[in-house]
């Protein structure tokens, strides 16, 4: 299996892997004890990779999934919830909009908590998501569903949405990358909400640099969405450049200090591991007790 999105870019470009031929592995890796997926569009998205004959973007053939919170045009959209069991959107989210654009390829809809409600997947409707490799585990929520899917190798990137770790909680579970991007980066337009003043669409994928590519095609404004913030954004130049110059990293040594011995560990040794040229900064947050009581008020006072 091609492990990034710009080598298996590369590759689609040389001829050395068909579109169809890149689909039919990831629909083969899907897990159905893993149950990542609430809609699997095999037929269609074997279709659509028949289709593609050239590669302008890096997306461009690439297999993706999206968290079933995601409206998708003449594409069941459920939210993991019985409410919304047949529902068929008649319009496009934003996200799936852009993906579209870029060529890249609907695997299916992931599995994920309720309306995105919770932090281990178990509270679907269509049952749990369980960690690939070892089922014993829940995939972490609420975009569990994204994870695993990534994970497994069926999706090489997948889009989940970020409440209050919804996307960073089952990415750290399951030893993948998950950026919950500032609020109002990407539009929300289409993205069933769970607290509109905190969520924010995420990306899950296999390193920094899909990340970066997914997260460039992202950031385009929408007019549709008003809380949209103005953006520029080269995420694949700057990490191609190896650009580490004016960069500072902030770190709080009282989060740090209440990881468990092996965590702490990793990211004492990450942290020795920058080059010189990234300054860390340490930071106390003084009304750090505030924010999980803040946070709580203000979803649950939204959701409801």
């Amino acid at each position: 299996m091609l492990k990034n999105i710009s080598v298996t870019h590369k590759a689609l470009k040389e001829k050395k892997i068909s579109p169809k031929e890149l689909v039919e592995l990831c629909l083969k890796n899907i897990q159905l004890p893993a149950n990542s997926y609430i809609s699997i569009f095999k037929e269609l998205v074997l279709r659509e990779a028949e289709k593609i004959t050239e590669f302008p973007s890096f997306l461009t053939g690439i297999p993706y999934s999206l968290k079933d919170l995601f409206i998708t045009q003449g594409l069941r959209t459920t939210a993991a919830s019985r409410y919304l069991l047949n529902y068929i959107p008649t319009y496009d989210s934003f996200v799936h909009q852009q993906f579209k654009k870029s060529g890249s390829l609907l695997i299916g809809k992931n599995n994920c908590d309720e309306f995105g409600m919770g932090s281990l997947n178990r509270s679907s409707a269509f049952g749990p998501s369980f960690y690939p490799e070892n089922l014993d585990h829940y995939a972490g929520g609420s975009s569990g569903g994204s994870a695993s899917a990534v994970k497994e190798k069926s999706s090489f990137f997948s889009i989940g949405t970020d409440t209050g770790g919804s996307v960073r909680l089952p990415a750290a579970f399951q030893g993948l990358w998950g950026l919950k991007p500032s609020y109002g980066r990407i539009s929300r337009y289409g993205q069933i909400a769970y607290a509109s003043s905190l969520d924010q669409a995420g990306i899950i994928a296999n390193c920094p640099e899909d990340i970066a590519i997914v997260l460039d095609q992202l950031t385009v404004k929408d007019e549709k969405d008003t809380t949209q913030k103005k953006h520029v954004s080269h995420c694949v130049e700057s990490i191609h450049k190896k650009r580490t110059k004016n960069i500072t990293l902030g770190i709080i040594p009282e989060f740090i200090d209440l990881c468990s011995p092996l965590i702490k560990s990793g990211l004492l040794n990450f942290l020795k591991s920058l080059p010189s040229s990234i300054q860390i900064k340490e930071l106390s947050l003084k009304t750090s007790s505030f924010w999980s009581k803040t946070y709580y008020i203000l979803a649950m006072s939204e959701a409801s």
